[in-house]
């Protein structure tokens, strides 16, 4: 995509010219989510060390709270001021210009670029300008303040520039899928992660001990900061060579939205309510697990870890692999809610045991995750407390996703922007209420549970609407109640064996647990299903709307 001048004369650009050739997306939606989820599993595995890697150094310590509340808080911003949404808006806008126009695509790339850019680098300038205020309040929970806040400012010189690279990354991985690239996008994301655990581990061994770390150790603190953004350069480096070998050649445009972006301004809306929300809630969770102590916050990351695999694994890679074929269908038909309600039939399987399993497992999960200086104290518990909380909303979010980008493709809103003030009223009035009366593992229980509480009422707002629209209500029920019955047969059996069982070290216990687990509920799912004859004849259906 020639990126790099105004739009005028690229109009008359040819594809050869452009070097854009769209992928034919042969592969349907298994073949397209299976590289995404791939590419996922590798990443969310490496991202998993890394996160597991930052408790077991600093341990249950004020510093090893605020270096992660300082490193998740650009993602943060950038996931509230919408960048979670850049891909549900840029990708369908691209699959249809690429198609009819390369040469108009350049003119919409070139454009979304310089917003990012300029948008992005805004926001920057005021969160430098109030650096101080922000690691305030970012620490407001913790213990030592004082000293916690005088580290977060250190931390945010190097945390708060991120902000803008995560807007290019999202950038690159938008175009890539639209070209039908979907390994690479999600893949990259391993480098940064291995580079961040390579740079924490030299730290840990050069300065020794860290966990000890005060505001006065500059250098250690300034490592840190480096290492990080260090390795989310890393990471937008293998992002824009993927999206110039998808054809993209790099460059700015002008300010003024083409209309084909201008048309989206509903959306974003909408999209923006959602993504605010989501960001504000993040932000809110992260300055309420302070209020736990020492810990507090480590843990709810690794519960939060956990609860966004399903997500990761099935919700967004299906999500990604579908919104591309829906965009090519009517806007406002039935079929595009069909899909959908065949779709979410089918990972409903996958998603209640999960859902219902992280709680059954909850407690040898956090045995087993708790490790180094973490493995002390109530490190154990507060993970457990954590995993369980969040358990539901594990299996919520992932069905919400898909719904989302269905929505979005769909082209009515209305119930998308009820779910999104829902989500928000009863995460604000919980997260507000659970430090006033609670404290320890309970406050993280009660956090989790205010987030899986929010994620269900939300995905019932957003999903009624296209089971009614399917016609599909009665069926959905069906499949829904099947998966349940089959998941809490598994958790008691599962309970049972684990009271009998005398092994007592974390991960034999798990060893043990996981698979009766998930025997028990394959078994149970295939006696409820016809041994799966059910399942099949929905995915066989949904191939053949799809095709049709």
């Amino acid at each position: 995509m020639a990126f790099a001048s105004p739009a005028g004369d690229a109009y008359v650009t040819t594809m050869e010219e452009t070097g854009i050739a769209p992928s034919p997306r042969s592969r349907g939606i298994i073949g397209d989510s299976s590289a995404l989820a791939l590419g996922t599993v590798i990443s969310r595995t490496s991202g998993f060390v890394r996160v597991l890697l930052i408790p077991a150094i600093f341990g249950a310590t004020s510093v090893g709270d605020v270096f992660l509340a300082a490193n998740a808080l650009p993602l943060t911003v950038f996931a509230m001021i919408g960048g979670q949404a850049l891909g549900s808006i840029l990708v369908p806008v691209l699959v249809r210009t690429l198609e009819k126009n390369p040469a108009r695509a350049e003119a919409i790339g070139r454009s979304a670029l310089t917003m990012i850019t300029i948008a992005l680098g805004s926001i920057l300038a005021l969160g430098l300008a109030f650096r101080s205020t922000i690691a305030s309040g970012l620490t407001l929970g913790i213990a030592d303040q004082g000293d916690a806040t005088a580290i977060a400012r250190i931390l945010l010189l190097f945390m708060l520039p991120q902000l803008v690279l995560y807007g290019y990354i999202a950038f690159f991985v938008a175009y890539q899928q639209a070209c039908g690239k979907f390994f690479l996008p999600a893949v990259a994301p391993t480098v940064e992660n291995l580079t961040l655990i390579v740079a924490m581990i030299a730290i840990a061994v050069f300065f020794g001990d860290v966990h000890q770390t005060t505001a006065t150790d500059t250098v250690v603190l300034l490592a840190l900061g480096a290492g990080s953004t260090i390795a989310l350069v890393l990471h937008l480096v293998i992002q824009a060579v993927g999206a110039a070998k998808a054809g993209a050649r790099l460059g700015f445009g002008p300010l003024r939205p083409p209309p084909e972006l201008a048309a989206q301004r509903g959306q974003l809306t909408s999209s923006l309510g959602w993504t605010m929300t989501y960001g504000l809630r993040i932000i809110a969770l992260i300055i309420a697990s302070g209020w736990v102590g020492g810990g507090g916050i480590q843990a709810f990351q690794i519960g939060f870890l956990l609860q966004n695999l399903p997500m990761a694994l099935i919700g967004y890679p299906i999500a990604a692999a579908l919104l591309p074929r829906l965009a090519e269908l009517p806007a406002l038909s039935v079929e595009i809610a069909t899909v959908y309600s065949k779709v979410r039939d089918l990972v409903g399987w996958i998603l209640v045991p999960i859902g219902i399993g992280l709680i059954v497992l909850s407690a040898p999960l956090g045995d087993a995750l708790s490790i180094g200086r973490f493995s002390s104290a109530n490190g154990p518990e507060l993970i457990a407390a954590s995993i369980a909380g969040l358990a539901m909303s594990a299996a919520s979010e992932a069905v919400y996703e898909i719904a989302r980008q269905t929505t979005l493709a769909h082209g009515r809103t209305g119930a998308f922007t009820r779910s999104i003030w829902i989500r928000g009223a009863i995460s604000a009035i919980g997260i507000v209420a659970a430090p006033m009366l609670l404290d320890g593992w309970r406050l993280l229980l009660a956090l989790g549970i205010v987030v899986s509480a929010s994620d269900l009422a939300a995905l019932y707002t957003i999903d009624r609407p296209l089971r009614r629209l399917a016609n599909r209500t009665h069926s959905a029920s069906g499949a829904l109640y099947k998966s349940v019955a089959a998941a809490l047969i598994a958790a008691v059996v599962c309970l049972l064996v684990g009271s009998w069982l005398s092994v007592s070290a974390p991960i034999a216990r798990l060893a043990v647990l996981g698979p009766c687990y998930l025997v028990v509920y394959l078994a149970t799912a295939a006696a409820v299903t016809d041994r799966g004859s059910q399942v099949k004849e929905i995915w066989f259906s949904m191939q053949r709307t799809l095709s049709s």
